[in-house]
């Protein structure tokens, strides 16, 4: 497995290194509600390796407990959402959301109370097009709304003055994350091979400076695993127009993000794994070893064959399943 470019900052190495020993002083704590933590150790060339053997520092069983709920069935049009596309929080507790059914770009109290709305649907200044799935806050507060129909990042202050936009390259559409970290700068999803064949495509992230200078290209992380993949190809006029490729249900993929420490993290979901690349020749691993693979229902087959069938033939109306079968096991993860 080879990693990615990363970009040298020795506060994310030293973070991280703070990470790995607080969990090893919790780990013998009461807090693990007799789940004592237990884990090993090891170095394989550059990658240390911390793998989880028995027990959680968070004991048995987490509870998800509700701290703040926005939205109406009925009532003002800033409480009724009808498609939001992306969702940040600022250092501030305010909290910010694009919906793009209206659209707007809207600012919320840490309480959840209407605060303002930003911009508006057009081209002009501080007006969006088609943003997507693209909002970030930075840490000294300004909003960043990516809006690939306008080529452009658009940012704006705390209070929705419009500050400037950003040019991007290209104007790739992404459900992707815009990502920030701890120093100010922004990332946005890029397609480094655009002239490459659909299926040798290779994502990776555009880093900009918080003065909005564009800095170095990152390639995604890079694992040697080949998915298992379903093609579907249109027709007009007897010529091949366009492709669509969907993951086999349940499959193992590589997963990646950006951590605000300013490096990617990534795994392969064959295995309960994640790779933090902390620094140029440094990988920490992170692994567990004592998990159950969750079995796939045959119902759950069933619904997923029928929902892939129905995506897929809107490309191709006569497709049929032409990968693997769906597994009979889930992997371990399938997003961070």
């Amino acid at each position: 497995m080879t990693g990615p470019r990363r970009i040298d900052r020795s506060g994310c190495l030293s973070s991280i290194a703070a990470l790995s020993l607080s969990l090893v002083a919790c780990g013998g704590s009461d807090r693990s509600g007799g789940h004592e933590w237990q884990a090993v150790h090891d170095t394989i060339g550059d990658t240390i390796v911390i793998r989880t053997v028995a027990g959680s520092i968070r004991g048995d069983t987490a509870e998800l407990v509700a701290d703040v709920t926005i939205g109406q069935f009925d009532g003002p049009d800033e409480y009724m959402f009808g498609d939001i596309r992306s969702l940040a929080a600022a250092p501030d507790g305010s909290i910010y959301l694009f919906d793009s059914h209206v659209p707007a770009l809207r600012k919320y109290a840490p309480d959840g109370t209407y605060l303002a709305t930003f911009g508006r649907e057009g081209g002009g200044p501080g007006e969006y097009k088609q943003p997507d799935g693209g909002l970030a806050v930075l840490p000294d507060g300004r909003v960043l709304l990516r809006d690939p129909g306008n080529t452009r990042i658009s940012v704006y202050s705390p209070d929705g003055e419009y500050l400037e936009g950003w040019r991007t390259r290209g104007s790739l559409r992404s459900s992707g994350r815009l990502y920030s970290d701890k120093d100010g700068n922004s990332y946005t999803p890029i397609l480094i091979n655009p002239v490459a064949d659909v299926m040798d495509w290779q994502l990776g992230l555009v880093q900009y400076h918080p003065d909005g200078s564009p800095g170095e290209t990152l390639p995604a992380p890079n694992f040697d695993y080949k998915p298992s993949d379903l093609i579907a190809q249109g027709t007009e006029m007897g010529e091949s127009t366009n492709t669509s490729v969907n993951s086999v249900p349940f499959t193992p993929s590589v997963v990646w993000v950006f951590s605000p420490l300013g490096c990617m993290v990534a795994g392969l979901s064959t295995s309960h794994a994640l790779n933090l690349y902390t620094a140029p020749d440094h990988v920490l691993r992170i692994e567990r070893a004592d998990w159950d693979p969750i079995p796939v229902l045959s119902e759950e087959k069933a619904e997923h064959v029928a929902i892939t069938t129905a995506e897929m033939r809107q490309t191709q109306p006569d497709w049929r399943w032409n990968g693997d079968p769906i597994p009979d096991t889930k992997p371990p993860y399938r997003g961070l």
